[in-house]
């Protein structure tokens, strides 16, 4: 009797200790309560926060082996609600998740120095937006599945910038760009390079330096060219 009895104490001390030792092959759970949980995971994450018939939920941090952490709010085991994203490299995101992904609202910070604040879907630029590259050039505009798409303003750190149509991170259809002294050209891109001129203003400061804007300096030249090329207005 003694030794069934031993038996049963010992056991009860482990489901106290440990609270879900039928499962210690796949996750180990110690809970303080059901808003303080730790859950180490086979594969090395380890997950601290709330808990609760068997999910994550609420308040909750998880940390991967490779160091990558994922914070926020926890619904039915996944990140759902305003949450923050830290990767080994520096990268890090901010804002709404929905069933683990970035989606809605949020900003993303690259160690390189680079932002994207707007609008996300299923973890990848879609919507509304705003990325600034390291150098200061800044795109205001559409972005689809991850890409510049639709209209946008793309605005060059020498003050130049093009207004148009973008598809595929390019510009793609009818755009206008414009210069520093005023000048602008209206033209019809095709993957990042001209192929039509449609219309040209002139400003005074180049109808002095006897600069137009003929059709074959422009032909066929990328965005970067036509911006930040100043010979083209030149020659």
């Amino acid at each position: 009797m003694n030794y069934f009895y031993s038996i049963f104490i010992l056991v009860i001390a482990s489901i106290i200790i440990y609270p879900c030792t039928l499962f210690a092959d796949k996750i180990q759970v110690i809970c303080k309560d059901s808003e303080t949980c730790t859950l180490k995971y086979p594969d090395g994450r380890i997950y601290v926060g709330g808990w609760k018939n068997g999910l994550r939920t609420g308040k909750g941090k998880l940390t991967y082996p490779d160091g990558k952490t994922v914070e926020g709010d926890y619904v039915n085991d996944k990140l759902n609600g305003h949450g923050k994203a830290t990767y080994p490299s520096g990268d890090i995101y901010e804002g709404e998740f929905k069933d683990n992904q970035s989606h809605g609202m949020g900003t993303l910070k690259l160690k390189d120095g680079s932002t994207y604040t707007g609008e996300w879907k299923n973890s990848k630029f879609d919507g509304q937006g705003t990325f600034t590259y390291p150098s200061g050039k800044k795109y205001e505009g559409d972005f689809k599945n991850g890409k510049l798409d639709g209209q946008g303003v793309l605005t060059y750190e020498t003050g130049t910038r093009y207004e148009g149509e973008f598809s595929n991170d390019l510009p793609n259809g009818k755009g206008v760009y414009y210069y520093k002294d005023g000048s602008s050209i209206e033209a019809l891109w095709k993957d990042g390079r001209v192929i039509k001129e449609l219309n040209a203003l002139i400003s005074e400061s180049s109808k002095k330096q006897q600069a137009p804007f003929p059709a074959d300096k422009i032909i066929g030249k990328s965005i970067n060219e036509v911006l930040d090329n100043t010979d083209t207005k030149q020659k």
